[in-house]
């Protein structure tokens, strides 16, 4: 359950590094450090056992040594981390310090992989234990962080943990993780994930790869010490360190993405954190049943609110699974890219939550030479929809009624209609989720019939409205980011760019015995570059460009070609 206190504006839960939690001054070495670690929360967990190691004494070790190495991490200062050139972006770890204070661990770097590192802070807006509970349950989890994780699945518990807790729980999992695009490969690890509980209240939950003990694992990326150290804030709310420390293979990565990868927006520590702090709001929405203001559009009924909040929540998980290059155990990949072009095709037999027949979903990305703000508020504003969107072409495009979804202005989940002037009977409702933070922006979509949204605003359940999502994720090509006034981070209208990828779901016959033909691959392919040029020249258009008052960055567009 997530707490409704301190939802508003005011309390925006990440921390820039004015405000970070102050610790001791950096130890200078593994052993002083270890001291600190049990003096502060005691031997408990050092009752490892002895005797000729099996495989689960070495990962119990592993976890351990892992553990105590996180919690360093977490409380460290200079030397040990750095910041980056700009003073809010995430801290990184100096690795020449990094290794002079933690010999021991999993070994060298791989030879040819590259380093990740990142470190940020956060007050998470959910009790501790459901935190917990939501860390070390893998279905929560990946539901969680389903923009990051594409699937995840527990191998083996190797220790239960105690009084139900999860203190001292030991599990080994394997995850995928991916990025918002179909030209950043995904990411396969395998390894141990440690709880615990210290003396002092904290609480830490490690990941720690295990190539080295199980080599015959399938594993691209690498994690050292991941994870996060969870104390009790001075407001109740926990208080979370989080850190990200992985070694991952660059050879497949398209060069429009390395910048921004490289920069941990795609998979970096503050990408966690506001994922984490973006779900809590959203859980804490549903859960209001008091609206304070009662504005033209707004949705005040909490039933209603409820059935809105959990279709746009399902509508998001299921745009997740087709944005990236990951098939989330949902599509199967038809052939490689073509022009930078990746379709995936799934049948559905049965499932009430998607139109039954022959779905395809197509997915490409692209570089603007304007801001990501700007960019972001031209997809989600009704009035320009018009200019991109086929199913609004023809027609008369209204909001009507939307649900604020708290943060930066922009985030609130939408509902628009659309009436054909030719024919009544196409008549229909686009549900749309808005958000935009600091590691970048989504507009997500799925057009729904009258009949069926008027059964959910008269109180009917969402369960059974088949989805097919579309939308859009929109990352800054020079990452830059500057304090937020409503406090941490959000992205610098002075990006030199957008990297955006479009996906779109669509159902190309009804019947799902039916053989998907060439044709139809073709044809989806051609709307999808069709779309793109639409909102390319939508975007560069005079009249847009005057009145989104768009810095069309003159450098940029005439580097699009070389970087391509």
């Amino acid at each position: 359950m997530v707490d409704n206190k301190g939802m508003n504006s005011s309390n925006r839960n990440i921390l820039s590094r004015n405000n970070m939690p102050l610790h001791d001054e950096q130890v200078s070495n593994y052993e002083a450090q270890s001291t600190m670690i049990h003096d502060m929360y005691g031997e408990d967990g050092m009752d490892l056992p002895t005797s000729p190691k099996d495989e689960k004494t070495m990962i119990l070790e592993l976890a351990f040594e892992a553990m105590e190495e996180l919690t360093m991490l977490a409380l460290a200062r200079s030397p040990l981390w750095l910041p980056q050139n700009n003073r809010y972006g995430p801290e990184i770890l100096n690795e020449d310090e990094y290794y002079k204070t933690f010999p021991r661990g999993i070994g060298p770097k791989l030879f040819g992989y590259k380093s990740e590192s990142s470190r940020g802070y956060a007050i998470i807006l959910m009790n501790h234990i459901n935190l917990i509970e939501v860390l070390m349950n893998v279905k929560q989890w990946s539901n969680m962080f389903c923009g990051i994780v594409s699937r995840a699945s527990t191998i083996e518990v190797l220790t239960p943990g105690v009084n139900g807790n999860y203190n001292g729980a030991l599990q080994v999992i394997s995850a995928e993780f991916q990025a918002p695009s179909p030209f950043v490969p995904t990411r396969q690890a395998y390894f141990a994930r440690y709880c615990k509980e210290h003396t002092d209240g904290s609480r830490v939950v490690v990941d720690v790869s295990l190539d080295h003990i199980r080599p015959n694992a399938i594993s691209t990326c690498r994690r050292r010490p991941s994870g996060c150290l969870i104390q009790k804030s001075q407001n109740g709310y926990p208080m979370v360190t989080w850190i990200e420390h992985v070694e991952v293979d660059y050879g497949m990565l398209h060069n429009l993405y390395k910048h921004v990868v490289s920069s941990g927006l795609t998979f970096g520590a503050t990408q966690w954190l506001i994922s984490l702090e973006r779900k809590c709001r959203s859980l804490s929405n549903m859960m209001v049943t008091t609206i304070p203001t009662a504005d033209s559009g707004v949705i005040t009924n909490p039933d209603r609110r409820q059935s809105i909040l959990k279709l746009a929540e399902r509508m998001l998980m299921s745009f997740f699974t087709g944005v990236g290059s990951s098939t989330s155990d949902v599509w199967s990949a038809l052939s490689p890219h073509y022009d930078g072009v990746r379709v995936m095709s799934a049948t559905n037999i049965n499932d009430p939550g998607r139109p039954i027949g022959l779905i395809l979903n197509v997915s490409t990305s692209f570089l603007l030479p304007v801001s990501p703000i700007k960019i972001f508020n031209f997809l989600r504003e009704a009035k320009f929809r018009s200019q991109w969107d086929v199913l609004c072409r023809t027609g008369q495009v209204q909001e009507n009624a939307h649900i604020s979804n708290g943060g930066e202005q922009g985030n609130c989940i939408t509902l628009i209609q659309v009436n054909q002037s030719q024919n009544a009977n196409h008549n229909m409702f686009i549900l749309q989720e808005s958000c935009s933070d600091c590691t970048g922006s989504y507009v997500v979509y799925a057009p729904i019939g009258i009949n069926p949204m008027h059964k959910i605003l008269s109180g009917g359940e969402q369960d059974c409205i088949g989805l097919l999502p579309s939308g859009f994720a929109i990352l800054p090509f020079v990452p830059n980011l500057s304090s937020s006034p409503l406090g941490g981070y959000m992205l610098d209208d002075g990006s030199e760019g957008s990297l955006i990828t479009v996906a779109f779901q669509i159902l190309v016959d009804n019947n799902p015995t039916s053989k998907l033909s060439p044709d139809s691959v073709t044809n989806v392919e051609r709307f999808l570059k069709f779309s793109v040029q639409k909102i390319k020249n939508a975007v560069m258009s005079d009249v847009n460009t005057h009145f989104l008052h768009l810095p069309i960055n003159i450098k940029v567009l005439g580097d699009m070609e070389a970087t391509l």
